[in-house]
């Protein structure tokens, strides 16, 4: 289907930068400015650090967006960020919104073309792998090319086509997006899965009763611990510096410097669990680290199962973060740790719940992998969609 073309400024009212004001306000004193950071899967999203500037009356009246207008990131650390877009779609009692200079507004002439043609037009692998091309770095920061944006080409089907395209997309964006919220509600069911095997296992101990050690009883702690500073490198000089919730992978740490003077060490073997801000994260040790001051590690002693503890630990995530304490961010101390409770029962018991555990981990892993590559393909289905309406097939 052949569809004329038309450069985009020629179909636009406005196409301008906004305003960043004169200072930083609150709700009372200034108005909402909308950034980059309020775009998100392309659309809109209020809830996300609203800037509040203080703004001239000349210029809350130069740079208030209008219901159609769409809002573009001009400006961003992050290539991929670049050209991004959302329709302002809110009416004005819902009051009065600002976009800023790190943005640029296009109002389209209704005229010419649909809003919301524009906007998903914009949104087109075609459109997208154009702009791709249309951004420069400076200090830093990319830049879209806005006057090679403003030249683009766009397909102009008639009035009346436009508003069958929009249409069709909304009824299959619709569709996508009924089976993204399906795909989550079975992602946070999956997610459930793990700790309600832990709360049913351990939270029969009383019942079969099984003994209580303090866990200084069933395994040596040893605090982490800060190396000098002057140590650190990325040369991976001495042992890899786990010193916190950052420092962990899945599995095992995902160390990103090492330090030639460590202090406090692990074993391979050990549990590594965080003691500051994310408190009761846990890693395996699979080989020699540096312990930072943000975690501990936990060698389970003779009679012990490893793979027991470390659930139980897991299943008391919650417990030990109602324990921690601190204003700028929460900790537990050596003691919160030897005085903690653990449920033990014989060690053949402790292998069986290891089995038992290990398996359920297994099962809820495939699951969730299974469940990423699903999602891989419900967000590519868009830009599929997308794709094949411009190229005139649906």
């Amino acid at each position: 289907m052949e569809w004329d073309e038309r450069r985009l400024i020629d179909i636009l009212e406005i196409c301008d930068s906004g305003t960043w004001g004169e200072g930083e306000a609150n709700p009372k004193t200034g108005y909402p400015v909308l950034r980059s950071n309020n775009i998100q899967d392309w659309k809109l999203d209020l809830s996300v650090d609203v800037a509040y500037r203080k703004v001239t009356q000349r210029d809350v009246h130069r740079y208030r967006l209008a219901n159609g207008d769409i809002i573009v990131t001009r400006s961003s650390g992050s290539a991929h960020l670049i050209g991004k877009c959302a329709l302002f779609d809110l009416e004005p009692a819902d009051g009065i919104f600002l976009f800023s200079n790190f943005t640029q507004r296009l109002r389209p002439n209704r005229a010419a073309i649909l809003p919301k043609y524009l906007f998903f037009y914009l949104r087109s692998p075609q459109a997208r792998d154009a702009i791709d091309r249309m951004h420069t770095t400076t200090s830093g920061l990319r830049n879209l090319r806005i006057r090679e944006y403003k030249l683009q080409p766009i397909p102009l089907p008639p009035l009346d086509e436009q508003r069958r395209i929009v249409a069709c997309i909304e009824e299959l964006t619709e569709r996508i997006d009924a089976a993204r919220r399906l795909r989550a509600e079975a992602a946070e069911e999956v997610a459930a899965i793990l700790p309600s095997a832990l709360a049913e296992v351990f939270g029969e101990a009383e019942a079969r009763g099984w003994e209580t050690r303090w866990l200084s009883e069933v395994a040596d702690i040893n605090m982490g611990q800060s190396p000098p500073g002057s140590s650190y490198n990325q040369e991976g000089i001495g042992l890899p510096l786990v010193g916190g919730a950052s420092d962990l992978g899945e599995v095992y740490p995902s160390a990103s410097k090492w330090t030639s003077q460590p202090s406090k060490t692990s074993r391979p073997g050990d549990i590594i669990i965080c003691v500051r801000a994310t408190i009761g994260d846990l890693n395996w040790a699979d080989k020699e680290y540096c312990l930072g001051r943000g975690v501990a590690g936990l060698t389970p002693k003779q009679g012990i199962e490893p793979g027991f503890l470390f659930h139980y630990l897991r299943s008391q995530h919650a417990e030990l973060n109602a324990r921690g304490t601190g204003s700028t961010f929460k900790q537990i101390s050596k003691s919160t740790l030897v005085e903690l409770p653990v449920p033990l029962p014989p060690l053949d018991e402790q292998r069986r719940i290891v089995e038992y555990l290990d398996a359920m981990q297994a099962k809820v892993e495939a699951v969730r992998r299974y469940q990423e590559e699903t999602q891989q393909e419900i967000e590519a289905m868009t830009g599929a969609v997308l794709e094949m309406v411009f190229r005139g097939e649906l």
